[in-house]
Formats: C-alpha cells, structure tokens, sequence
C-alpha cells in the first residue's frame, strides 16, 4: 500500500494531460536510495538503520495486537472478506519503499535499492534488491513486481485500483529494474 502512496503522490504532482512516455523513457536512470517531497532526505545512502530502530533489540519471542472482531482475510489488496488487524500496516508483506516515521515525506528503498523518477513525472523506475527475497529464501524479481501490479491493478480494492488508475503499464529493463510510466 505504501507503493501506492507514492504512486499517489506522483499522480497529484504531474500534470493531467502528460503524454505518454515510450519504454524508452526509463533509459538509463539515475538511482537514489531515498526520496522526500519537502526535505531533503535525512539518511544518506550508507545507512543501515533508522535512528529509532535499535539493530541490537532482541529479535525472538512472539507479539500480541488486540483486536476487536473477527477476520477470515489476509490479503488487504481484495475487498471480500474482514481483514486481520495489522496486515495492511505492513506486518506481513514487504514494499518497494519504506516511509521513516521520523521524517514528512521521506521513502527510502526497502525491496527496492533505488529510485528514479523522471523529469515530467512521467514514470518513475525501481532497481529491485539483489538480496530481496520471499520468506521461503526464493529471490524477489522483476516479474514477481509486475505481475503484482497487474494483479493489483485489475482485482484490488476500489482504493488501490483509484491509486494505480494513471499508471498505463509497467515494463522491465535488466535484470533487477522495473519501470512503472503514465
């Protein structure tokens, strides 16, 4: 959901009538790591952490979120069903960018190791992690990025759908770069 923040974003910032970039568009893109639309990022493109994260926190034991209801849904791209508390939040699934809590607007890239965007706002690319991976260790491609685009582009919620309307297509150029054009 937080992808679809972005693309949110670059929608709202661009002009109504943009034409259509060709696949040609995304050339050779100049990567950052991280983007912001008031500051400048607060990171730099060394770091390994959020200042309010603590890399030596224990990591074991088991979390409780309560919660009123009941859910008989994981997937928070369909409309059918209740959705389980927290799953849209991104406690399960892993984004192209991550938001810092500590900043306005600033994304920095989680799956993704940069971010381009073009000079019209006409398409914005991603080069996908080398080490981004599934929970079952197999590595996240360009492919597994546009076939979720796709699938959330025809079948997501009325929001998501709303989110992703001006984005005409998505494409793959190399082996671990994406590029998503109005």
């Amino acid at each position: 959901m937080k992808t679809a923040h972005l693309v949110v974003a670059l929608v709202l910032y661009s002009t109504p009538h943009m034409a259509i970039a060709s696949e040609r568009a995304c050339g050779s893109p100049s990567y950052k790591h991280g983007i912001a639309h008031l500051l400048p990022p607060k990171y730099d493109a060394e770091f390994t952490h959020f200042d309010y994260a603590n890399p030596s926190a224990p990591k074991m034991g088991e979390m409780r979120l309560p919660s009123l209801g009941t859910f008989d849904n994981f997937n928070y791209i369909l409309e059918k069903g209740r959705l389980a508390d927290g799953y849209a939040g991104g406690l399960v699934y892993d984004t192209l960018l991550e938001y810092a809590i500590d900043e306005t607007t600033a994304a920095y890239g989680r799956l993704a190791e940069g971010i381009a965007i073009g000079p019209d706002l006409d398409w914005v690319a991603f080069k996908i992690r080398k080490n981004a991976i599934w929970h079952d260790g197999q590595p996240i491609t360009v492919d597994d990025v546009i076939f979720t685009f796709e699938t959330m582009k025809k079948h997501g919620s009325v929001a998501i759908r709303t989110a992703l309307f001006d984005l005409d297509r998505i494409f793959a150029f190399g082996d671990r770069e994406v590029c998503f054009v109005r």
